[in-house]
């Protein structure tokens, strides 16, 4: 039985100034495929449903010791694992940052570094959205090896540094999911 919270509960998220390596950072996009996704999604959860992409802040982009312009990050998008700014993924978006405090940063930045290079899940994209369009009963796992969508890796390098969640499947947890788990 899939359960279908209908609020979504309060987060604990921090703003971007307090932000530390490791943090995972939420983003809502307007966009056609993140407005597909996001539609599945709450099909299927209700709350958490407005998130539709995850990276990790990697290291801050300093002018001087004390000012941080922007963020170095890694998330997995169609071009596969990379880095990007966080200026680049949040233009326009609204985003939420959720501490890693409980977690060794250090190798969650580790984890998502060895990562980049992998290439993008598409299929397990199109795996999610089957199983997000279908009864709860019904479970399709269809992926290349070797691939990552952007909540997967993230949750992925939270595990390696020390967050234990109970996921059916690891490689295809979305972002409501996970936004949902944040707080349990």
């Amino acid at each position: 039985m899939t359960i279908r919270p209908r609020t979504v509960p309060q987060r604990s998220t921090i703003d971007l100034a307090y932000a530390q390596p490791g943090d995972r950072v939420y983003v809502h996009s307007t966009k056609l495929l993140s407005r597909l996704i996001q539609g599945a999604q709450w099909l299927r959860w209700r709350a958490g449903s407005k998130w539709n992409h995850m990276f990790i802040l990697v290291s801050p982009i300093m002018t001087s010791p004390t000012t941080t312009v922007d963020w170095t990050i890694i998330q997995a998008a169609g071009k596969g694992v990379s880095y990007a700014t966080y200026s680049s993924a949040a233009a326009g978006n609204e985003v939420a940052i959720v501490s890693a405090s409980d977690l060794e940063r250090e190798k969650v930045v580790e984890f998502m570094m060895g990562q980049v290079g992998v290439k993008y899940g598409f299929l397990t994209i199109v795996a999610i959205a089957v199983n997000l369009y279908t009864p709860s009963f019904i479970h399709i796992d269809f992926r290349k090896d070797g691939t990552w969508i952007c909540s997967a890796v993230a949750n992925e390098a939270s595990r390696f540094g020390g967050l234990i969640r109970q996921w059916r499947n690891i490689y295809g947890v979305s972002p409501a999911e996970s936004w949902i788990a944040e707080d349990t």
